[in-house]
Formats: C-alpha cells, sequence, structure tokens
C-alpha cells in the first residue's frame, strides 16, 4: 500500500487522491472551513473597531495584526480544504504561508 503525504499533512491512501474519486479528508475540510469563517469574524471585528477614528490612531499597529491574521487564516483554509494543496499554494498571496508550506514540503522528501 503506498501512503502519500500532502503538504498540509494529510494523508492520501489509494483510491482518495484528487482524480481518483476522492478528496479532501473531511477533517481538515471542516478545519478548513472553521478557519475561514473565524478569518471572516476577525475581518468584522477589525472593521468595527476602525469605524473610531481615536481608535484607529492609538492602535493601527494592532488593527493590521488582525487583518495579517485574517489574511493567513483565509490562507490556511484554501490550502487545507484544497484536494490538492500543493497547486492551493500557487493562488496563495501570502508569500509567508507559501514558503513555510513550501519547507515543510522539502523536508518530507
Amino acid at each position: 500500500m503506498t501512503v502519500r503525504a500532502s503538504v498540509a499533512g494529510a494523508v492520501f491512501l489509494p483510491g482518495d487522491s484528487p482524480g481518483e474519486g476522492g478528496g479532501v479528508d473531511p477533517h481538515l475540510r471542516e478545519i478548513s472551513v472553521m478557519l475561514a469563517e473565524i478569518s471572516t469574524q476577525l475581518e468584522a471585528l477589525g472593521e468595527v473597531l476602525c469605524h473610531d477614528p481615536e481608535f484607529v490612531s492609538r492602535f493601527v499597529h494592532e488593527l493590521q495584526a488582525i487583518d495579517l491574521i485574517a489574511q493567513k487564516q483565509r490562507a490556511l483554509a484554501k490550502v487545507l480544504g484544497a484536494e490538492c494543496p500543493h497547486t492551493a499554494l500557487e493562488g496563495v498571496g501570502l508569500e509567508e504561508v507559501a514558503s513555510r508550506f513550501r519547507a515543510a514540503a522539502r523536508r518530507l522528501i
């Protein structure tokens, strides 16, 4: 039996890979959905906080951190929820996330 590991840490067994009727592990898919939901909630929180100019002027760096966290979560959700995490990395806009996954993949080889 051949076992292949993806960069997301999922294990694909024969018949479970893209193009063979398989797909994403249901646990990884649910984690992906939850990360995307949290990302949306964080962005909504940041947006509410940005409506107060005084707050923004005092906490601009923290608000930027909230936005970056949301972006990272969205990128992770995309990779975890993809049938092919390697291909999904091509669409990840954050180089930090993509480069960390590529480094992890190199360590698996």
